[in-house]
């Protein structure tokens, strides 16, 4: 599955229009700790110093970084918890829906259900967007090193470990299509 996913996700790199976001075997907490270790990392090679780290570059870490929020999490099987998943993203104006399918077993009607639910609650989700994105403004401590040398830092590492994360995922994708047509 990691194989097809980065064939995938090599072949619609430059797509910007939408977004869609599946995620096996995932965990939030798993997802924070692989963050703070990029961060270490780049402390431990010199791409930042130890004060570089702020709550500002963990979020940047994270899988979704680059993408906007969630604006709809589906969670099927019935239970009525997050389960440690997509927890950092989903923190204002993403609308939870929780459905009594199983995965596997998602119909159409289900899926159909989910967006007429969220186009229900779509103008409420967006103020609520808007009032937390105002509050964030003001306390954005962050912004005021915008051109500072831990600016300049941080971009240099976020590029390289966008860099690094586009290898891995071309490496995934020539093995995949190595494997494929060996296997025939």
């Amino acid at each position: 599955l990691q194989h097809v996913m980065a064939r995938v996700m090599q072949s619609t790199r430059g797509h910007t229009k939408l977004t869609l976001n599946i995620a096996f075997a995932y965990s939030a907490r798993h997802e924070v700790e692989q963050a703070a270790e990029s961060i270490r990392r780049g402390v431990r090679e010199g791409d930042l110093k130890a004060e570089d780290a702020q709550s500002g570059l963990l979020e940047r870490c994270l899988y979704t970084s680059g993408l906007p929020e969630p604006d709809l999490l589906i969670r099927t099987s019935g239970e009525t918890r997050l389960s440690d998943f997509l927890v950092s993203q989903c923190r204002r104006g993403t609308y939870l829906s929780f459905v009594e399918a199983l995965w596997p077993e998602l119909s159409f009607w289900n899926f159909f259900g989910v967006v007429f639910a969220y186009q229900r609650h779509h103008a409420s989700l967006l103020h609520d967007r808007r009032c937390m994105a105002e509050i964030e403004s003001r306390t954005d401590v962050e912004s005021i090193y915008d051109k500072s040398p831990m600016e300049k830092r941080t971009k240099r590492f976020m590029e390289k470990r966008k860099q690094e994360r586009e290898r891995y995922i071309d490496s995934l994708a020539v093995q995949f299509k190595t494997t494929r047509f060996s296997s025939r």
